[in-house]
């Protein structure tokens, strides 16, 4: 097998005992056991528990947040709906979700995974926005004061629906509903610091 499918394989064993199973319950010896191969073989990939859920982390903020990758051929708006995940399907949807579910509710009894939450998570978004909407400054494709802010803006917009949704106060909204929200959320605020038609 090769080692990308390898890679691909203990992380999908990873995510499905997580969820089963929470943080405590998730070992290396379980992952091994799961993927059918050997301890060694994952601890040769991920020299830790914590390597292994930081990459597990990662992967799930890839699927939230599409960055880094090539947009300058998008206009602003369409740019900022590929990145922001806006055309995930919904079962791409519900999963990332679970597993974002999962592992805040884990994060508030586990320190160490709280801790790689918020850096490969929260902080490696946040980041990754930030110097995506540097890049577009340079190029003169936007104007915006501040690119740290304009990231904090984006990152409510997306996450302020899931939020809602989650103590209840979109329950009657749609999928649909939902995602025309942020899609004319997007659009306002690309046409508020483009510089090109969006």
């Amino acid at each position: 097998m090769a080692s990308e499918e390898l890679h691909a394989l203990v992380l999908k064993a990873t995510r499905e005992l997580f969820i089963e199973r929470g943080f405590s319950g998730t070992t290396m010896d379980a992952v091994a056991h799961h993927c059918g191969v050997s301890k060694r073989t994952v601890y040769n990939l991920f020299k830790s528990k914590s390597d292994l859920f930081a990459a597990l982390i990662d992967t799930n903020r890839r699927g939230l947040l599409a960055l880094p990758g090539a947009y300058n051929d998008l206009t602003v708006e369409d740019a900022l709906i590929e990145i922001l995940t806006i055309n995930l399907d919904e079962q791409a949807e519900l999963e990332q979700q679970t597993l974002l579910q999962v592992t805040l509710m884990e994060a508030r009894r586990h320190p160490e995974l709280e801790a790689l939450l918020r850096e490969m998570g929260e902080e490696r978004s946040r980041h990754l926005l930030i110097e995506w909407l540097d890049e577009q400054r340079q190029l003169g494709r936007i104007v915006v004061g501040s690119t740290r802010a304009a990231a904090r803006m984006l990152m409510n917009i997306v996450s302020g629906p899931h939020e809602q949704q989650s103590i209840g106060k979109f329950d009657k909204k749609t999928r649909a509903e939902r995602n025309a929200y942020l899609r004319q959320s997007i659009k306002i605020f690309a046409a508020g610091v483009s510089q090109t038609k969006t």
